[in-house]
């Protein structure tokens, strides 16, 4: 995304964002989907993630190896677990600059 212009990943019941889906409560409770986004396969290794916004998912961002790229910018709100989790085995180096985690416990 752009900082004039984030990518927004959401719940279906989050009407706050673009128009209302039919069957949505309007009201997402933190980690009302599974997963946003995993970044950790060969092709994602150069991928950027900056500039996005995520919200209610049930971990926000996970990561599964290492990334050329930092993680900047983004805002990861309401998440059931975690904002971000990555599994030491499997992840050597990444790199996260000026990210916002809110709502969470």
């Amino acid at each position: 995304g752009l900082s004039n212009s984030p990518i927004i990943f959401t719940s279906k019941n989050d009407d706050s964002i673009g128009q209302a889906i039919s069957g949505s409560t309007g009201a997402p409770p933190a980690g009302d989907y599974v997963n946003a986004l995993t970044l950790g396969e060969a092709s994602s290794a150069g991928s950027r993630m900056e500039y996005c916004r995520i919200r209610y998912a049930g971990t926000g961002l996970i990561v599964e190896a290492d990334l050329t790229n930092p993680i900047r910018n983004n805002q990861i709100s309401d998440a059931g677990s975690a904002g971000i989790s990555s599994q030491p085995s499997l992840v050597v180096e990444f790199e996260l600059k000026n990210n916002f985690f809110v709502g969470m416990d």
